[in-house]
């Protein structure tokens, strides 16, 4: 984990993102995040149910079968302990085969407008899919929040080693493609600290912008405080 905060936080040789990639980024996001919001609220429900769901009989009062007939949706009128009537309505699968003129439904006791048609195995039913959407959500966030974060964490650290960094000279020692990103190369470069240490930095973008190649030199900003934190601000050759 920490490699990759490495990676997704190396400096961008032309500068922020573009604006194409801000937008991918959004709609990918965008979507992580909803895949996310649909199972936390999926679990929210169940966890309600388990912690003061109460079950009890139900009238049934009609019935409408999807269009595939794999589910059907059911309307039915109960009473709650204390006395009061209400009509609810649910999906269920049709195998369950729970149309019958009496039902067990199970609500919310706190708010018994919460409700549902219940059988045993309902919980394991709803949470079940959710298995698979968490970790595809994380997935979509993980190549599109998480690097956009990154990246102005990054262009934030590049302004102070611009304000305040140390120069010292460097030398491209490599330029390779970026794996992960295919069309994008990393440049490797290094340099020596104040104390003649000698450092290692990387940086990235397009490989088709991107001039530089093994032993060019250059000028390279790092932190005084910090000397490890660098960026590469020689001749570029960024197109």
């Amino acid at each position: 984990m920490r490699t990759y905060f490495r990676i997704i936080s190396r400096q961008r040789l032309a500068g922020g993102w573009s604006r194409f990639e801000m937008v991918v980024t959004a709609i990918v996001t965008s979507f992580g995040v909803a895949l996310l919001g649909v199972a936390v609220f999926v679990w929210a429900v169940e966890a309600r149910y388990s912690l003061e769901g109460s079950v009890v009989e139900a009238r049934l009062l009609g019935t409408q079968v999807s269009p595939r007939a794999d589910q059907i949706q059911l309307s039915y009128m109960f009473q709650t302990p204390e006395g009061r009537s209400l009509v609810g309505a649910g999906w269920t699968p049709a195998s369950r085969h729970l149309a019958k003129a009496s039902l067990p439904i199970e609500f919310a006791r706190s708010d018994p407008t919460l409700n549902r048609p219940y059988y045993s195995d309902r919980a394991a039913d709803l949470l079940g899919p959710t298995a698979g959407v968490v970790p595809t959500s994380l997935f979509f966030l993980l190549i599109s929040l998480i690097p956009y974060l990154a990246a102005r964490w990054r262009e934030g650290v590049d302004r102070r080693l611009r304000a305040g960094g140390v120069r010292s000279s460097g030398t491209i020692t490599g330029v390779s493609p970026y794996r992960t990103v295919p069309g994008f190369v990393v440049v490797r470069y290094e340099y020596f600290d104040r104390d003649g240490t000698r450092r290692q930095g990387e940086a990235y973008d397009y490989a088709a912008r991107v001039r530089l190649k093994t032993g060019d030199s250059g000028t390279v900003l790092f932190d005084r405080n910090r000397p490890s934190r660098a960026m590469w601000i020689g001749d570029a050759r960024v197109a």
